[in-house]
């Protein structure tokens, strides 16, 4: 599938089944290190409908365009497919949102934001099939587009387009690479 306006692009099965399995096995083993952030935005959710903020557990691969750990040869194979390259990459991390029952409430999402003050672009790359859904907005703070995640999903859209994760209500967990990228 193949889902594209302007301001976004979802392209499905554009990464391998063996190359996320790899990925995957790697995310969970001993040997590697997730990081508590209170939040997933550290800004005031009372401000915006419909919001809450939850914790969430992030690995850093880069920031500030330097790298910041041993798993950007993991980053280098999952963005061989995809429209930008490794010298494009401003900045990249995982996000690991747990489960969390907000209410039971599916239209409930975290603080919508941009990633980079700078103009960029994004791309989110899922790593499971989860609830925890992403939402786009328009200028006018209304949803543009909910979107599933699902294993090799990946979501591209201009870096300026507010965006929020959601925590997963159903699933136990919701991963993705979280790419900021210049052209």
């Amino acid at each position: 599938m193949v889902d594209s306006t302007d301001s976004y692009k979802i392209i499905d099965d554009i990464l391998s089944k063996d190359l996320l399995d790899i990925i995957n096995k790697t995310l969970f083993t001993t040997n590697f290190s997730w990081y508590y952030n209170e939040y997933t935005v550290a800004k005031n959710p009372k401000k915006y409908k419909n919001s809450y903020e939850h914790f969430q557990f992030t690995h850093w691969i880069i920031l500030n365009s330097k790298i910041n750990s041993n798993a950007v040869s993991m980053l280098a194979e999952l963005i061989k497919p995809l429209p930008f390259n490794f010298e494009q990459i401003v900045r990249a991390k995982l996000n690991f949102l747990p489960q969390y029952r907000v209410e039971s409430n599916r239209d409930k999402h975290n603080i919508p934001h941009t990633d980079l003050e700078r103009k960029h672009k994004v791309a989110i790359i899922y790593l499971d099939d989860s609830d925890g859904f992403t939402y786009l907005f328009n200028k006018d703070a209304t949803v543009l587009k909910k979107i599933s995640p699902k294993t090799g999903r990946v979501l591209l859209f201009e870096g300026h387009m507010y965006h929020a994760s959601s925590h997963p209500i159903d699933s136990k967990k919701r991963i993705v690479f979280n790419i900021d990228y210049i052209e």
